[in-house]
C-alpha cells in the first residue's frame, strides 16, 4: 500500500537498497493521522515537510502538497482504511557517497491500519529517564532523519526498563523529548516544554499544540527543562501525531483530561 514519486528524469521505481536513505538516512520522514476522512493536523505537516526540504535538500520548497494530499486519499479509498497510519518518506536522489551529487529527492507514501484506536480515551503510560543516549543541541536534532538511531536505542532501553517510553536528555543535561513523543509539564497552571534549541523534534502535534495553547489564551512557556523540572511538575504529558497526549501514570493527570477533552473537540468539530 505504497505510492513512489522522482523529481529526476528517472520515473522507475528503483530496489529498496538502492537510494540515499537505505545506504546514508539521508532524508526524512513525515508520519500522519488519517481519521474521519482527512488529517487533521495536515496543515501543521505541510509546514514541517517544507522546512525539512529546506533544511535538508537545501532545495526550493516547491513540492506539491496538495497532489501528496490527493495521492494519500486515494490510497486510503482504494484500501478502504476508515483509520490508517500515513508515512511519507523523502530522500536525496542520485548517487555519490557522503557528498551528494544532487539535491533533487524521491518520496514514497505509505499507509497502514493502526493496532490501536486513536484520539479515545486520554492513553496513560509509564516513562523512565533514557541513560543511554544524549541528543546534540544542533538544527539538524529538530528534523525526523531517516536514521533514527536515537530513539531505536531508546526504545530498547525502555523495553529493558519495562516502561512504555524514556524520556532522552540533551548534552547539556536538559530534557529533551521522548523516545517518539514530545514532552510538556505542567506547574502552577502554567504549562511547559523545551524549545527548539535543546534538540527536541519539532512535532506536528507539538506545533499544533503550541497554537491551540495561545489560542485558548493557555499559559505555555518554552523554555530549558531540567529534571528538577521534571520531579517538580504536578503533571507530565507527551504529544504525538498519531496517539494525541499520553499522559505519565506516575502523577495525577487532571489539568491533562481538561485539555485532551478541549483538543479533541477543537480538531474533529
Amino acid at each position: 500500500m505504497n505510492y513512489y514519486c522522482s523529481d529526476t528524469d528517472n520515473k522507475t521505481q528503483k530496489l529498496f537498497f538502492d537510494n540515499r536513505s537505505f545506504r546514508y538516512g539521508d532524508g526524512f520522514f513525515e508520519s500522519a493521522l488519517w481519521i474521519d476522512g482527512r488529517m487533521p493536523l495536515w496543515k501543521f505537516h505541510c509546514e514541517r515537510i517544507l522546512e525539512s526540504i529546506a533544511y535538508i535538500f537545501s532545495a526550493p520548497t516547491d513540492v506539491d502538497l496538495d497532489f501528496i494530499q490527493s495521492k494519500i486519499a486515494s490510497l486510503i479509498d482504494e484500501h478502504h482504511l476508515k483509520i490508517a497510519r500515513v508515512r511519507i518518506t523523502f530522500w536525496r536522489s542520485g548517487q555519490g557517497t557522503y557528498r551528494s551529487i544532487t539535491d533533487a529527492f524521491e518520496y514514497l507514501i505509505e499507509i497502514g491500519p493502526l493496532d490501536f484506536v486513536p484520539y479515545q480515551n486520554l492513553p496513560i503510560i509509564s516513562a523512565g529517564i533514557c541513560e543511554q543516549i544524549q541528543k546534540p543541541c544542533i538544527k539538524l536534532s529538530n528534523f525526523k532523519t531517516n536514521s533514527s538511531l536515537y530513539f531505536v536505542m531508546a526504545q530498547r532501553e525502555a523495553k529493558a526498563k519495562q516502561v512504555d517510553e524514556v524520556i532522552l536528555l540533551n548534552t547539556d543535561q536538559h530534557i529533551c523529548e521522548g523516545s517518539y513523543q514530545n514532552i510538556f509539564l505542567i506547574k502552577d497552571k502554567i504549562i511547559y516544554t523545551p524549545p527548539s534549541e535543546d534538540g527536541c523534534i519539532h512535532g506536528a502535534f507539538r506545533a499544533y499544540f503550541i497554537d491551540f495553547c495561545h489560542r485558548k489564551n493557555i499559559p505555555i512557556r518554552i523554555e530549558s527543562l531540567n529534571l528538577d523540572s521534571y520531579n517538580r511538575a504536578d503533571e507530565v504529558f507527551f504529544t504525538s501525531a498519531l496517539r494525541g497526549i499520553s499522559a505519565s501514570n506516575s502523577i495525577e493527570s487532571i489539568e491533562t483530561k481538561k485539555l485532551w477533552e478541549s483538543i479533541k473537540q477543537d480538531l474533529f468539530l
